[in-house]
């Protein structure tokens, strides 16, 4: 029910920005007659296979449809339909749908959006608005982003933006259920979850940027709470949890056009002695980057977390072994590295790019080989292997057969 109700709704957004004036009602003739509206997509075929080529994880066809309207200098529109049959089954993804309205030195965006703080590379403590999906499989990681409804207003002077958003409804990220055995079964209690607010003073200059932020509301990741245990069946929730976060984020380029990166967050939660309530936390990310010979961008950023109130795995306490694995809450610090390479190579028609990311509090580890070749302009074809790596107490180790993966993509865009 809940993909057709998004296919009508985008229909109907699409109609109503073409046939009528809608938010512009009021703005002159000749005004709107200036608008411009630009509709492009792609299509893209996938498929995933485990990394012994032996067997097919998923395949799927996906058409996205992108549409762009400028309302001159009033504001503009955005939405984003993703059609996708997957083994023979259609979904509809209404990805994005909003609208912006601009007065001044004030922005406002409403509607499905996707907000992503933070200025690291990959891994953003700062971003607590933006859940994902991990059943997703595609070559873009961005496309693991869930939106959600949300009214922003940015208030601009020189160099500063002064974002405040608020997330009357809450969504959460979404783990890969299919790997949890049939005697357990999983809902989520929202009944006690209100809405999140956000707020973001951002300086962007010439040679240097930074933000700071603060966040309250329900942490995107919820915690796992036992409501029901029989002799052969367990009956868990899925339970979001009150979390403030307060954070930053900053960066420069430094002698030899080396950029550097950072960001930092400590999240607070209250009632941690509850199973499903992670333990307060202070996150830090440093990175480096730099081009060498205009063909070659190198990656270098250290990840860390420090985990206050700590409590300790407990053989006899599984639940609590299980939202600690979730939370990244298995050891009380943590350090990890991550390198990455881009190679581009014969005038940017072929992409190379490396991953290798090491937790060396778990022994945890990621790897990614990725290759894309644009045979023309709007053409694409991508090819990779992704592999995880972890013992049975790691996030990796518990995701590894169904992450590790082998795929290809053939990808018109227009």
């Amino acid at each position: 029910m809940k993909k057709y109700y998004q296919l009508t709704l985008v229909l109907i957004f699409m109609s109503s920005i073409i046939f009528s004036q809608g938010l512009f009602e009021s703005v002159q003739e000749e005004t709107i007659s200036n608008s411009t509206y630009e509709m492009n997509g792609y299509l893209r075929t996938n498929i995933f296979s485990d990394i012994n080529y032996q067997e097919i994880n998923q395949y799927y066809s996906e058409l996205s449809l992108i549409l762009k309207v400028d309302k001159n200098k009033f504001g503009q529109a955005y939405a984003e339909l993703r059609i996708q049959n997957n083994e023979n089954h259609f979904e509809y993804n209404l990805r994005e749908a909003y609208i912006d309205y601009f007065n001044g030195p004030l922005d406002f965006r409403i509607g499905q959006q996707i907000n992503v703080w933070g200025r690291a590379d990959g891994y953003n403590p700062t971003d607590n608005l933006t859940p994902q999906n991990i059943n997703i499989f595609s070559p873009d990681d961005d496309d693991r982003r869930m939106s959600n409804f949300m009214f922003k207003c940015t208030a601009n002077y020189n160099k500063y933006q002064l974002t405040g958003i608020l997330v009357p409804i809450y969504r959460s990220s979404e783990m890969p259920l299919t790997l949890i055995p049939d005697n357990i079964q999983f809902e989520y209690d929202l009944s006690n979850v209100n809405s999140s607010k956000a707020l973001k003073l951002n300086y962007s200059g010439s040679n240097f940027g930074g933000s700071i932020s603060y966040f309250t509301g329900y942490s995107i990741n919820p915690g796992i709470k036992m409501v029901n245990m029989s002799e052969n069946s367990y009956e868990l929730n899925f339970i979001p949890f009150p979390i403030n976060v307060i954070g930053g984020d900053f960066s420069s380029t430094l002698f030899n056009n080396i950029g550097i990166r950072g960001e930092i967050a400590y999240k607070q939660t209250q009632d941690y002695d509850e199973i499903f309530i992670p333990s307060p936390e202070l996150e830090y990310v440093l990175g480096f980057d730099k081009e060498i010979f205009a063909d070659i961008n190198l990656i270098l950023q250290y990840s860390g977390k420090k985990i206050f109130e700590y409590q300790p795995s407990d053989p006899s306490q599984p639940l609590l072994n299980q939202n600690n694995i979730m939370s990244l809450q298995t050891e009380e610090i943590l350090h990890s590295i991550l390198f990455q390479s881009g190679w581009n190579l014969f005038h940017s028609t072929l992409n190379l790019e490396f991953i290798g990311n090491y937790n060396f509090s778990t022994s945890e580890s990621f790897y990614r080989l990725k290759a894309d070749y644009n045979i023309t302009d709007a053409y694409t074809f991508t090819g990779g292997i992704n592999y995880y790596h972890g013992d049975e107490q790691t996030l990796f180790g518990i995701l590894d057969d169904y992450l590790n993966t082998a795929y290809l993509e053939m990808k018109i865009s227009f």
